[in-house]
């Protein structure tokens, strides 16, 4: 690296340190992110909850063994009881099917424009876009609760937040938001990566309130989701009012047409504009594909998996150990970036944060008590790194009036691999738990494998890279007031 070179860089850090108003964009768009996320997953309980609920008082209004049924006890499967627990849950998983295919399918074409349009508009205009739509969604359900509408209107509420992006959009925006605000690779790193701990600390806690507003408090799902409502009523507001704009008027692209927005997210991958360096964006691309998908879906198959034998755990023991692994993964992950990046590059920490993942399913996998369970947690330690850390890779070799356009490839990818990973993982799941109920997970260990893979040649790949989006952020922070 050349003096001058090194001289631009330095002039980026103290650019980015004299920046007073960054701690006031972190501190509003942490609680709005935390608050809009937390009623969604609330939502989400009472809609899969109220779902089973209204099928089984619908059709067996007598019937009480859903809620007690174990996949453990001796049942007669020539019981009337477990032929109607069968149709109950057939039933459900088909509505629950429907909702998430006419959620994800708008998805697909919305996340393909709305995050690259926020490089020529701003990142503030789809905050209130997404956030409106999720919002609608969730204020819909108690209506239709109350007035006992048919599950199809369900289904549009979720296809009409499916048209505004919903929540890949959401938080595609918000990556780019913090990589506006941030300068240096491991300052953006621990910007992305408190973000991912926020999600994590969000599921944990609506785990454990959804379980206490339903089960344990006996509230109606009509007040839940009023309850879910109000709180992401609460994450619109601050998006909407209190949140600032990232990206200064000079930073903002010029407005182009919807084919070329459209063409700007896919560039990185095949234009000769990034010639030399999209050998890096495709290994990183396919690393995140991989990590998504050895992820997306790993709390509801071990809901399946924690359910049969040998476990024949209740709700509540499935709770506690999603919630222990979800926390410590969490706090432990945010605290061994901030010390590992002392000693090691990024993706040192990013290919390790592979490693353990797959070493966490291989554990998990051949799990026959209690004790190994718990140290499925202890193995994937680092696991929570990895999606984040390759985001913050991607992110630091873009132009930061590129970011909306590199995020909306990433969520492109992000619903494509939700929709793969249900059907795929759960298939897989269905077939082999006959012979090894834990087979599934030592599949998505091979997904890490790949992962691994991939980042060791881009590793070998990024030595040629490391200059120019220095210069490029560089160039966007001097031209900006962020």
């Amino acid at each position: 690296m050349s003096p001058e070179e090194k001289s631009l860089i330095q002039q980026t850090d103290k650019i980015t340190k004299k920046d007073n108003s960054i701690p006031l964009k972190y501190a509003t768009i942490i609680p709005a992110v935390f608050l809009l996320s937390l009623g969604g997953d609330i939502h989400t309980y009472v809609v899969n909850e109220w779902t089973q609920y209204t099928i089984r008082t619908d059709k067996f209004p007598n019937m009480s063994s859903v809620h007690n049924f174990s996949a453990c006890s001796d049942t007669n499967h020539s019981d009337e009881n477990y032929k109607h627990y069968k149709i109950v849950q057939q039933k459900s998983a088909m509505w629950l099917a429907m909702y998430n295919t006419a959620h994800h399918v708008p998805m697909i074409f919305a996340n393909m424009i709305l995050p690259s349009i926020t490089d020529a508009r701003g990142r503030r205009f789809l905050f209130v876009i997404t956030s409106l739509g999720m919002l609608t969604r969730y204020c819909l359900l108690p209506v239709i609760i109350y007035f006992k509408l048919s599950f199809l209107f369900v289904v549009a509420a979720y296809g009409l937040d499916g048209l505004t992006g919903s929540s890949y959009a959401l938080y595609s925006t918000v990556f780019s938001y913090i990589a506006d605000i941030t300068t240096g690779d491991n300052r953006r790193v621990r910007g992305i990566v408190v973000i991912e701990v926020v999600l994590v600390v969000k599921s944990v806690l609506s785990s454990i309130l959804s379980g206490y507003f339903i089960d344990t408090w006996k509230i109606e799902y009509l007040y839940t989701g009023v309850i879910s409502a109000f709180i992401a009523f609460t994450g619109f507001f601050t998006f909407a009012f209190l949140v600032p704009e990232s990206l200064n008027e000079k930073c903002q692209q010029k407005s182009k047409s919807l084919l070329a927005t459209l063409k700007r997210s896919t560039e990185f991958y095949y234009s000769t504009e990034f010639k030399g360096m999209r050998s890096c964006y495709i290994l990183l691309l396919l690393c995140f594909m991989f990590a998504e998908l050895s992820d997306m879906n790993r709390s509801t198959l071990e809901t399946l998996y924690f359910l049969g034998q040998p476990f024949c755990w209740g709700p509540s023991q499935i709770g506690v150990y999603l919630m222990v692994r979800h926390a410590s993964k969490g706090v432990v992950g945010l605290f061994i970036l901030i010390v590992f990046q002392r000693f090691m590059s990024n993706q040192a920490i990013c290919t390790m944060s592979t490693l353990s993942n797959a070493a966490s399913y291989i554990v998990e996998a051949f799990a026959m008590t209690n004790l190994m369970i718990y140290m499925v947690p202890v193995a994937g330690m680092l696991s929570f790194l990895m999606i984040p850390m390759i985001r913050a890779l991607m992110s630091t070799m873009t132009d930061n009036t590129t970011q909306g356009a590199l995020f909306a490839s990433m969520a492109l990818i992000e619903v494509i691999c939700s929709i793969i990973s249900s059907y795929l993982e759960n298939g897989i799941y269905a077939v082999t738990f006959s012979f090894m109920n834990g087979f599934v997970f030592l599949v998505l260990a091979c997904f890490s494998m790949i992962d691994f893979t991939l980042l060791i040649a881009y590793c070998c790949v990024k030595p040629y890279h490391l200059i120019k989006p220095k210069i490029q952020t560089y160039n966007s922070v001097h031209n900006t007031n962020v």
